[in-house]
């Protein structure tokens, strides 16, 4: 029988320099998560974050709703933000009646703000992590894995 950490050492994942690039990216997009955080609104202009989801979600993402980001990932926001609104639900005190003044405040509220755009930014640097893989992937298909190991480096 052998050794479950023997399987760790050996596994040819941590053989494979793609890891290390995904680590290594992972890291640095992971820095910065956090700046200019706890916030109410986001500090970039064109982000997605942390009310178009909402949105689009209210407005079933149809009836001419439009953005310029892809809808895919305006959905994916979307039902990540749904445990967050339901938080903010229970905190605007439905049981005195509900009032969707005090459900717009909370959700608008630096705490729950701040919560939607360090879920967007988590769903970006996830993105951008699948994205260096599938980019490794297609070129080392295309070409080799030096210049897959390049142009993930580049990514």
């Amino acid at each position: 029988m052998k050794n479950p950490l023997s399987i760790i050492t050996e596994s040819t994942l941590f053989r494979n320099p793609l890891f290390y690039i995904v680590l290594f990216a992972s890291i640095l997009y992971l820095m910065g998560i956090d700046w200019g955080l706890p916030n109410s609104d986001t500090w970039q202009s064109d982000s997605l974050a942390p009310f178009y989801p909402l949105l689009a979600l209210s407005k079933g993402f149809s009836g001419g709703y439009a953005h310029k980001y892809p809808l895919v990932h305006q959905f994916i926001l979307a039902i990540l933000y749904i445990p967050a609104l339901i938080v903010a639900f229970i905190q605007s005190n439905p049981f005195d009646g509900f009032a969707l003044t005090k459900l717009l405040l909370a959700i608008r509220s630096t705490e729950f703000a701040t919560t939607f755009i360090v879920i967007a930014r988590l769903v970006s640097v996830t993105m951008a992590l699948i994205l260096i893989v599938y980019i490794y992937k297609s070129v080392k298909e295309l070409f080799d894995e030096k210049i897959a190991l390049v142009s993930a480096c580049i990514m």
